[in-house]
């Protein structure tokens, strides 16, 4: 179940306990009218990472996609290349955040989907000793209108 998207209770996120890289667990998108899809399938893959800087990084896709049949990344066919588009995102840039609302910032430097390049993501949290959920605001990234909660799993501290 994804949380709504308000500020949470838990610990609070502050950048000490964000730092490091996280792997996907679950990424779910629930529509409007209730029902719940995972747009890159269950057994999606991905990997997010943050900085002490201030830099993000995030990749998300579909496990399995299928290879270009040319085995040439320049040269697939139509159907491979939307295949190996629907099936992904990624994008990085800079990140902010404001516990006290409970929410960070991703300002997007770029990303795979161009609309995203130059503008801000914001992504409530609730952070827990099983990992960080990140939800959107209503968007339209799938379905017409949902809201989307990727669970992330630490992969390692900083020392």
């Amino acid at each position: 179940m994804l949380p709504r998207p308000t500020t949470l209770g838990g610990p609070k996120l502050g950048e000490d306990n964000l730092i490091g890289a996280w792997t996907l667990v679950s990424f779910e998108v629930r529509g409007s009218d209730g029902p719940t899809s995972h747009p890159f399938d269950q057994d999606s893959q991905g990997l997010l990472i943050y900085d002490a800087e201030g830099n993000f990084s995030v990749q998300v896709g579909r496990a399995g996609r299928p290879k270009f049949s040319s085995g040439n990344m320049g040269d697939g066919t139509d159907s491979e290349v939307r295949s190996a588009y629907e099936g992904y995102i990624a994008y990085f840039g800079t990140y902010r955040v404001n516990d006290a609302e409970g929410y960070l910032t991703h300002d997007v430097e770029l990303s795979l989907f161009p609309n995203w390049s130059g503008h801000a993501q914001k992504r409530y949290f609730e952070l827990s000793a099983e990992g960080l959920t990140l939800t959107t605001p209503p968007t339209t990234f799938v379905l017409p209108k949902g809201v989307g909660g990727v669970t992330w799993k630490r992969l390692n501290r900083p020392k």
